[in-house]
């Protein structure tokens, strides 16, 4: 038996059919498929970039917002301020405004006190009638006068009701006033009056007499009373 040992040794050849054809049709899908490519790879960096641009103009807006806002709140407060000051310089100018027309009043009062006390007859019968206004003439023991307004009110035949003594104090003034009881004092002087009132609307440290249960007697033209101690 005899064999072709050429042929036997050649190994045989396998074809495969290929599957990407060649041509005008091929090139032409081949460029579609690379611009789909390079067109997604664009709208996704666009995509990328637009979202990089609208994160930084919100941060910018953010931090643009709060800067205003402190403006906004030191404004506020500025203006607080202003306006306690205002109100603080108004309050204060009212008040001054209040003390000097007290104080224009009593120094008026006591220019009417001074031309009345130079009429003797009417000072004298003024500072009687005072002590014995609202008072009991039967709780009294005597009233004390400065002892020129006894010698007019004597002159003119005035006397006391009730037969009370009428007694010289030469520590009076003029048209000062002061009824005794058995256990105090009423004060009725004119200056007294002025005290209380001074104390009542300047708040200023007079010499107004309290009542023993330790109240002011506001300002009245009456007078107070004192307990002996």
């Amino acid at each position: 038996m005899s064999t072709d040992s050429g042929a036997a040794a050649a190994p045989a050849r396998i074809v495969f059919p290929s599957l990407r054809g060649n041509g005008p049709a091929m090139d032409q899908a081949g460029y579609t498929e690379g611009h789909a490519a390079g067109y997604a790879a664009g709208v996704r960096a666009a995509a990328k970039e637009q979202r990089r641009w609208r994160d930084r103009m919100a941060a910018e807006q953010a931090a643009s917002l709060a800067a205003g806002q402190q403006d906004l709140d030191r404004a506020v407060r500025a203006l607080a301020v202003a306006r306690t000051d205002f109100a603080h310089r108004n309050v204060q100018a009212l008040q001054d405004a209040e003390e000097i027309l007290a104080r224009t009043a009593l120094e008026l009062a006591e220019a009417i006190l001074g031309y009345e006390l130079a009429e003797g007859t009417r000072t004298a019968r003024a500072a009687l009638a005072r002590a014995l206004t609202g008072n009991d003439a039967a709780t009294m023991l005597a009233i004390r006068l400065h002892p020129a307004d006894i010698d007019v009110l004597s002159r003119e035949g005035q006397e006391s009701p009730a037969g009370l003594p009428l007694m010289p104090d030469p520590s009076l003034g003029r048209g000062d006033a002061k009824v005794e009881y058995q256990h105090g004092w009423f004060d009725a002087s004119l200056r007294g009056a002025l005290d209380r009132a001074r104390t009542a609307l300047l708040g200023e440290a007079g010499q107004a007499d309290v009542d023993p249960a330790g109240d002011p007697d506001g300002g009245s033209s009456r007078g107070a009373y004192r307990s002996q101690a």
